[in-house]
C-alpha cells in the first residue's frame, strides 16, 4: 500500500498503467476510488496516479488547510514516486489543486 508521509498526514495514491504519468485530483472530499469507472480508458495509455486527499479515504483523518496545502501534499506523492512531469486531470476541488500544484 503506498503511502506518503508529509505535513502531518499520510496521504494514499495509487499507480496503475504504462505510459507516461497521468494524475487524476478527485473534487473536495474525493478519494482515488471516484477514477475507478475511468481508470481502463487511461491505463492502456498512461501510468496513472490516483490519490485520496488529506482527510479522505485511506489517507490521515487530518483537516484541509488550504488548496496549496493539497498541492504541496501531491507534490510530496509525485516526488515518492519520482515522477518529475505529468499530465494532469481534475474535476472541482482537485481541477484547483493541479493550477496550484502548476503554480
Amino acid at each position: 500500500m503506498p503511502i506518503t508521509k508529509h505535513d502531518g498526514a499520510e496521504l494514499y495514491w495509487e499507480r496503475a498503467g504504462s505510459g507516461p504519468a497521468l494524475v487524476l485530483g478527485a473534487g473536495l472530499g474525493g478519494s482515488s476510488s471516484w477514477w475507478t469507472p475511468n481508470l481502463p480508458a487511461f491505463v492502456s495509455r498512461f501510468t496513472v496516479i490516483t490519490f485520496d486527499q488529506r482527510g479522505t479515504g485511506r489517507s490521515s483523518r487530518i483537516p484541509v488547510a488550504s488548496i496549496e496545502q493539497m498541492a504541496t501534499d501531491l507534490l510530496a506523492v509525485l516526488d515518492d514516486e519520482r515522477v518529475e512531469t505529468a499530465h494532469y486531470l481534475g474535476h472541482s476541488t482537485g481541477g484547483a489543486i493541479g493550477v496550484a500544484t502548476a503554480l
